[in-house]
């Protein structure tokens, strides 16, 4: 004869419920108390319930009351929506004190230039000036050239080279000079040179030098002025 397997406590744990539960304490405290008062109301005193075990399902509708809640205790997501009643706003409260200057931020990137202006309108002259006082006179300079004088020199020639010389009177000298032609010069003429004429010191003449193979004249003219003492 084979003796049927006991139960393990997973397969008994797996059939428990809270329904079974409370009936199982109601009974052991009608056993245990001689009493049926509790099992008549269906009473389940808090010291008999595990914590956390109790949900929602195991609550009756509208079971559950105010003085059940401590006070406190509930949260506005434990309401349904418009359940809670908004009061009116209150007063602006005093303005707090003003926090800590905060670290200063990096900086920023360069922005791009603007675009450039329009000119503005031209402003008004402005007042003249008051004349400045006059200043110190200044040191005098040297003594100029005087004694303007020009002097002239002609040569004709018939064919062939010339030299022509026009000579400043003794204590003048030559500032520059030049030369006429006079004549009919043919295709072979030749200024060969125009310019002061000195001999072993300064300059004390005008002399043009030409060559041709025709007759023709040379007019030299020299401007000559007193030289300045030499300080």
């Amino acid at each position: 004869m084979r003796l049927p397997s006991r139960p393990s406590a997973r397969a008994i744990g797996s059939r428990l419920t809270f329904a079974n539960v409370t009936s199982g304490l109601c009974l052991a405290v009608l056993i245990g108390s001689g009493t049926a008062h509790a099992a008549v109301q269906g009473m389940v005193r808090s010291v008999d319930i595990i914590d956390n075990r109790v949900r929602s399902v195991d609550l009756r509708d509208n079971g559950v009351k105010s003085v059940d809640i401590k006070d406190g205790t509930l949260q506005a997501a434990d309401f349904a929506d418009g359940a809670l009643l908004v009061g009116p706003q209150g007063e602006t409260g005093a303005q707090g004190p003003q926090g800590d200057t905060g670290a200063t931020g990096p900086q920023g990137e360069r922005g791009l230039t603007g675009a450039t202006g329009e000119r503005g309108l031209q402003g008004i002259q402005g007042i003249q000036g008051i004349q400045g006082e006059e200043g110190p006179q200044g040191v005098a300079g040297p003594a100029g050239a005087s004694g303007y004088e020009q002097v002239s020199a002609t040569t004709s020639q018939s064919g062939g080279g010339t030299t022509t010389v026009a000579s400043c009177p003794s204590g003048k000298v030559p500032t520059g000079g030049g030369y006429l032609l006079g004549g009919t010069t043919g295709p072979d003429f030749r200024l060969i040179s125009s310019g002061m004429f000195q001999s072993g010191g300064p300059a004390t003449a005008w002399r043009v030098i030409t060559e041709g193979s025709t007759a023709y004249s040379v007019t030299v003219i020299v401007a000559c002025v007193t030289a300045p003492p030499v300080s």
